[in-house]
């Protein structure tokens, strides 16, 4: 897969292609007599496309200095990223935007407050349940995976009880301290059982004071 070409246009509406197509589509008649625009815009499209195409294995490699950065930075020793990976290629529009989206990986500790993890219209002691509601049904998990944890999170919601968002705000808050991440589920099966419980745990303390 390969960028398109500024000045350029092929016959039809494509505009990835290998070096080998493009070899063979490329005519100098389809070329524009003005001068092209740069569209910084498009590039960051075209970029970001191009990354959800790679190989897991392939942009896990290439995101590896990246990741060694944020692990120097947290002082963390280095850890198996592919499943972090999988999770962040769609979100990513650079090989360098995936320190703005990941850094929650790898932070030892959580910052929190309970301004942020507390959802619109709830209590300190009703957030406390739920998330204490939610360590208990995912410490009992024997199979780790997101659908597994989703399943387990969604037994919660129940009317008069719990709304998905009394559970799932909280619970994705307590993992990453980031209003912004990728769905508690995902971000749950990538931190792993153990980290998982830990920063729940932590959350729980915060709430409980």
């Amino acid at each position: 897969m390969g960028a398109n070409i500024l000045g350029w246009h092929p016959k039809d509406d494509r505009e990835f292609f290998t070096l080998a197509d493009l070899t063979k589509e490329f005519d100098l008649s389809r070329a524009q007599k003005a001068g092209a625009i740069f569209n910084l815009a498009k590039l960051n499209w075209l970029n970001s496309s191009y990354l959800r195409h790679l190989p897991v294995s392939e942009l896990d490699n290439l995101l590896k200095p990246y990741y060694e950065e944020m692990c120097a930075s947290y002082n963390q020793a280095p850890r198996d990223t592919g499943a972090l990976t999988e999770l962040m290629r769609d979100r990513l529009i650079t090989l360098a935007s995936i320190k703005e989206h990941a850094s929650w990986f790898f932070r030892p500790q959580v910052e929190l407050n309970t301004e942020i993890i507390i959802p619109k219209n709830s209590t300190p002691e009703k957030t406390l349940h739920a998330i204490k509601s939610a360590h208990h049904v995912l410490q009992r998990l024997t199979s780790w995976t997101s659908q597994e944890i989703k399943d387990a999170l969604e037994v919660l919601v129940r009317p008069g009880t719990f709304s998905r968002r009394d559970i799932l705000w909280p619970v994705r808050l307590a993992l990453t301290g980031e209003k912004e991440s990728p769905d508690v589920f995902g971000v749950a099966w990538v931190l792993g059982q153990k980290e998982t419980l830990t920063r729940l745990a932590q959350a729980e303390s915060l709430l409980a004071d």
